[in-house]
């Protein structure tokens, strides 16, 4: 993943559900989509959790993410179909 400026971000973790790729990174979360173009993924979204995320799984519809904040670290419970945060809790 790129920042505003184009310079690449650290990927952290990544998981796959079905035609989505979800990528954990510096600024949180960015979900790709693949299939439509070959041999391209084409970002559909991103949540943007404060400190980042370190770790992100999918279970159905959520999206969980950890932050990669250590001084306030987080799980987030995302809508994997939208990015909409449905819950917060401090690990």
């Amino acid at each position: 993943t790129l920042d505003a400026s184009g310079n690449a971000l650290r990927v952290n973790d990544v998981a796959v559900s079905g035609d989505l790729v979800f990528v954990a990174d510096a600024r949180g979360v960015v979900a790709y989509r693949t299939g439509e173009v070959p041999r391209r993924a084409i970002q559909a979204g991103r949540a943007t959790l404060a400190g980042g995320a370190s770790a992100v799984a999918v279970s159905g519809k959520l999206l969980l993410a950890t932050s990669a904040d250590p001084a306030d670290p987080r799980l987030h419970v995302l809508d994997a179909r939208t990015g909409n945060e449905i819950a917060s809790r401090v690990l």
